[in-house]
C-alpha cells in the first residue's frame, strides 16, 4: 500500500541515508514520530526489515538487467 511505502522510504531514511547520522534506535524513532505517530520498536523492527528487503530486490533487479548484457556477450543467442 502507498502508507506503507512511505514507511519504508522513512525508516530507510532515518536508519541509514540521513546526514543527522542518530545514533540509536530511540534516536530513530524520534525523528519518524514526525511521519509516524506512535511507531512501536516491534513495528519498526518490523517495517525496518521489510525495508530492507524491498531494497535488496529493487538493487538485485537493476543489477541483474545490467547482467543481461554482459551474458549476451559471452553466451549470445
Amino acid at each position: 500500500s502507498a502508507a506503507s511505502d512511505v514507511y519504508k522510504r522513512q525508516i530507510l531514511y532515518y536508519a541509514f541515508l540521513s546526514p543527522q547520522e542518530l545514533k540509536n534506535t530511540d534516536e530513530i524513532l524520534e525523528a519518524l514520530e514526525e511521519h509516524i505517530a506512535n511507531i512501536s520498536y516491534r513495528t519498526y523492527y518490523r517495517k525496518r526489515q521489510a525495508a530492507i528487503n524491498a531494497l535488496s530486490s529493487i538493487l538485485w533487479g537493476f543489477s541483474a538487467k545490467e547482467t543481461l548484457d554482459t551474458l549476451n556477450k559471452f553466451f549470445p543467442e
